[in-house]
């Protein structure tokens, strides 16, 4: 909280951070999974550990790179996601109600993203345009997508408690500040071949299927979204 801190006795009002969603490809914060999730990154695993979610010696034992100078996203995402399921084998049952009370208050995102991360953990990371079942990838009817949910319930129960413990365990505690921090919401490049829903709680509208171009072979049609908008795929 140093720099918080800072920021208050130097003057400063306001402070602009980068969006704090899940990053995708590239790991860019303007290309993220979703405007509504946190980064699985930023869980402090320090608290994890006083948790008893995860040890000193599992966390240590993890490769973080060669040069503290630079961030070596690679193997930041193959041990990170080592360590959280580790946690959520540990804690997903003990923290069953508290879990549960989390999926009520954020059920207008929270199930569909986990989904969403299940499937694309099935299908090999990549690009839902690219997934093999056409039925899921265009979500033709609400048994597939239940059938998905149940062959995937590991994973899905994953996702969803590393948001749990983004937003209840594993986020910094709160230290007050005269210094606002500004949060910007992801940018996201929508491609789609149907309609989707915009959702914002005091604005939407829907994105109709537009320019007549080969989608499976140019993938050119597509949308770039401002970063006012929050995309639910419905």
């Amino acid at each position: 909280y140093d720099f918080a801190d800072f920021l208050a006795a130097a003057g400063q009002k306001y402070w602009q951070l980068l969006p704090l969603g899940p990053t995708s490809y590239g790991d860019s914060p303007y290309q993220s999974f979703s405007s509504f999730a946190g980064n699985p990154y930023f869980i402090d695993l320090d608290l994890l550990v006083k948790d008893k979610l995860l040890t000193r010696a599992e966390v240590n034992a993890c490769d973080w790179g060669d040069d503290p100078r630079y961030v070596d996203y690679g193997k930041i995402y193959a041990s990170r996601f080592t360590l959280l399921e580790k946690a959520k084998t540990r804690g997903f049952t003990r923290d069953r109600e508290a879990v549960a009370a989390f999926e009520r208050e954020n059920e207008r995102w929270l199930p569909n993203y986990a989904l969403f991360m299940a499937l694309k953990r099935h299908f090999g990371m990549k690009s839902w345009t690219e997934w093999d079942d056409e039925d899921i990838r265009c979500r033709t009817s609400s048994e597939v997508v239940e059938r998905y949910r149940a062959e995937l319930r590991e994973d899905v129960e994953l996702f969803t408690y590393i948001q749990f413990l983004f937003f209840e365990v594993g986020a910094t505690p709160e230290h007050k500040s005269d210094a606002c921090f500004l949060f910007a919401v992801t940018n996201y490049r929508v491609t789609f071949n149907k309609p989707y829903r915009v959702r914002m709680p005091y604005f939407a509208f829907s994105i109709y299927q537009h320019q007549v171009n080969d989608f499976n072979k140019q993938k050119t049609n597509s949308l770039v979204v401002g970063s006012l908008f929050f995309i639910i795929f419905n």
